[in-house]
């Protein structure tokens, strides 16, 4: 065994001997403890565990290339260093991308960075086009969304980028681990929203597959009565089991949305998103908050016969093995976005528009970024022109194919404060002028 993976193994037995530790000192866990022990736990977490994150540049290059309206292609294969990431040649490394656990929209087109700036271009301009308007992305990850978005606002939206005060926000940024790249865009960096302590004028704060995994409560219907699943560690196992719920607050969630889970039904509520929900909206005087994100309404995630949507992620595969390879597969339950809608109310956000990213995209005019593959028998083309303008045409079809992660993903914003749209100066978003089923949450 190689002193790497004898660290990381090490480092796996230490976040299990935490749990098991907690166990016994106080006695069954709330499943939401121990999912946010095994994705955020300090050595072992998933997503904070040091085997995770280095400053090698991840080797992922099916795409290179992005495009301005004008049809001048842009390259993009300088895109900013992973936080997590890995060498050429190395095994799979825990995380997102093609050598990790599981795809993103990120691995499928910088297009999508491309349409989210002209989207919060429109958003900037129906603020009143401030002289400062802050764009803060929360889950940032490998830095590769943000790193798109400026730099399309840079080349297409000059006077938006004189405007911009950006800034990104995980559990593992730093300022020594951006890519040097990032230097021309004054960022900020932070590891919590709740560093920011001064409230922000206007901007945007958005995420991209984050809710999702926030920690989770799961709960089920037992003769009449919700009863809570615990993580309990018995003759050497970690084994779910029932008891009371260890918070008022999760009965009142489900009374709030007027929904009685069936006999025997197993369903997961996150506290932690409608907690994020308001710390996002009382962060912003005014503004728009965007989440994308799995989910669904809560009519359709709590739906009788149900049986939860919790699931972990291991080599591109789904499993509901939660007390294996613990801190070294991702967990994940889908988001409740009617709980987030409405959550949001309590700190000053109106929800503004509700749809699948394909059609958020589709509203965006993403098919307006398709451009012509060049002819192959021209000798001053190559043949990596030819792929380049092919793999990005590609890009945009895996990014709005029917049935593909385009309708399985959601877009969720709500805005604050913004006369335009409070006195009805404005009809709303591009983004929402393909579909807009806010009436469903």
């Amino acid at each position: 065994m190689s002193e790497k993976a004898r660290a990381e193994r090490e480092t796996s037995l230490e976040l299990v001997n935490d749990i098991k530790g907690r166990i016994k000192e106080k006695g069954s866990l709330s499943f939401t403890e121990f999912m946010a022990l095994a994705l955020y736990h300090e050595k072992g977490g998933y997503y904070t565990s040091t085997r995770v994150h280095s400053k090698a540049r991840d080797d992922y290059d099916s795409f290179s290339l992005g495009r301005s309206r004008e049809g001048v292609l842009a390259d993009v294969s300088s895109s900013p260093v992973p936080l997590s990431s890995s060498r050429s040649g190395r095994p799979r490394r825990p995380g997102p991308g093609f050598k990790g656990d599981f795809i993103t929209t990120l691995d499928i087109s910088p297009l999508f960075g491309v349409m989210l700036a002209r989207q919060f271009y429109e958003m900037w301009q129906l603020s009143g086009k401030p002289s400062e308007f802050y764009l803060i992305e929360v889950g940032a990850g490998r830095g590769w969304l943000s790193k798109w978005v400026l730099e399309t606002i840079r080349e297409r939206y000059k006077d938006f980028a004189l405007s911009i005060k950006p800034c990104l926000i995980d559990k593992n940024i730093t300022q020594d681990n951006l890519d040097l790249s990032f230097a021309d865009f004054n960022l900020q960096v932070f590891n919590d929203l709740s560093e920011i302590k001064e409230p922000l004028s206007v901007g945007c704060i958005f995420s991209n597959e984050l809710i999702d995994a926030l920690p989770v409560h799961r709960v089920v219907m037992r003769q009449g009565k919700l009863k809570e699943i615990y993580v309990d560690y018995i003759d050497g196992n970690f084994i779910d089991s029932e008891g009371e719920p260890s918070t008022s607050e999760l009965e009142e969630y489900f009374i709030r949305l007027g929904i009685t889970l069936s006999e025997g039904q197993v369903a997961e509520v996150s506290l932690e998103a409608l907690l994020w929900i308001k710390n996002a909206g009382e962060l912003l005087l005014s503004g728009f908050v965007l989440t994308i994100d799995y989910g669904s309404s809560a009519d359709k995630l709590y739906s009788p016969g149900r049986i939860g949507t919790l699931l972990c992620h291991y080599k591109h595969k789904t499993n509901q093995e939660f007390y294996k390879r613990i801190g070294e597969q991702d967990i994940t339950a889908h988001v409740d976005f009617t709980s987030l809608a409405s959550g949001g109310k309590t700190s000053g956000l109106t929800p503004l528009g509700f749809t699948s990213q394909r059609a958020f995209l589709l509203g965006l005019g993403i098919t307006e970024e398709g451009v012509e593959v060049p002819d192959a028998e021209d000798k001053d083309i190559t043949v990596e022109d030819e792929y380049k303008a092919i793999s990005h045409n590609q890009g945009i079809r895996d990014l709005v194919l029917p049935g593909g992660i385009g309708d399985t993903m959601q877009v969720l914003i709500q805005v604050k404060n913004i006369k335009a749209i409070s006195e009805g100066e404005s009809k709303g978003l591009e983004g929402f002028s393909f579909k807009n089923s806010l009436n469903v949450l």
